[in-house]
C-alpha cells in the first residue's frame, strides 16, 4: 500500500506534470534529497503571467527537450520516493554566521515548542544575526517561552545568534502567508 502523504511535503506532483531540481543558478539535476532550484514542467504549462511579460519571461525556461518549464524561484528537494519538499523561497535563505539558513525550519522547531501560535524568522540588521518574531499563544511567560524555545531549537539551530521579539500578531499576506515585506519594516508589526 502506498502512502500519499510525508510530513514536511507538499505531496507528489500532479499527473502529466514532472519536478526536476536544478543545481541553483544551473541546468544541472540534482538527485533525490539534494536542495536546489524547484522547476515545475507540465504538459499544460502556464502561458503568461497577465499583463506582466517581464515576470512571464524571468520564469519560463525551455528545456534541452524542447519543453517549457517554470522556475517560480522555490528552493527544495525531491525525495527517493518522488515526494516533494520546498525549503522556501530563494529570496528568502537568510545568512547566519553558521552559513544558509531556511526560515521555515526554524520557525518550524520553535512553533514544535507549544509555546508559539505562529513564528516569522528573518535577518536582523545586525549581519550574521536573526530575528524570531513570535506570536505566543495565551498567558505565556516569557521565561518559560524563551527557556523552552532554546532547549527546543536543535543543536544546528541552538548556536545560532537568534534575536526572540514577541509580538501581538504576526503579519500575514491576503492569501494567509506570512507576510515577509512587513517583518523588514519592523515599526509595523511592533506595538
Amino acid at each position: 500500500t502506498w502512502n500519499n502523504s510525508k510530513p514536511g511535503s507538499v505531496g507528489v506532483p500532479l499527473p502529466g506534470n514532472e519536478v526536476i531540481i536544478f543545481k541553483s543558478g544551473t541546468f544541472e539535476k540534482l538527485g533525490p534529497n539534494e536542495i536546489g532550484d524547484i522547476c515545475m514542467v507540465g504538459d499544460y504549462p502556464m502561458l503568461k503571467y497577465h499583463g506582466d511579460d517581464e515576470a512571464t519571461e524571468r520564469v519560463k525556461i525551455t528545456l534541452d527537450d524542447g519543453r517549457i518549464a517554470l522556475m517560480l524561484g522555490d528552493m527544495g528537494y525531491v525525495d527517493e520516493d518522488g515526494f516533494i519538499f520546498v525549503k522556501g523561497r530563494k529570496i528568502d535563505m537568510l545568512e547566519s554566521n553558521m552559513g544558509p539558513v531556511w526560515p521555515t525550519d526554524i520557525e518550524n522547531e520553535i512553533l514544535s515548542s507549544g509555546l508559539a501560535k505562529l513564528c516569522a524568522v528573518s535577518n536582523s540588521s545586525i549581519p550574521g544575526k536573526l530575528k524570531a518574531y513570535i506570536e505566543p499563544i495565551d498567558n505565556y511567560n516569557s521565561i518559560d517561552l524563551d527557556l523552552k524555545i532554546h532547549m527546543q531549537l536543535s543543536e544546528m539551530y541552538r548556536d545560532l545568534d537568534i534575536e526572540f521579539v514577541i509580538v501581538d500578531e504576526i503579519p500575514l499576506t491576503l492569501t494567509g502567508k506570512i507576510d515577509r515585506k512587513k517583518l523588514k519594516v519592523p515599526e509595523l508589526i511592533l506595538k
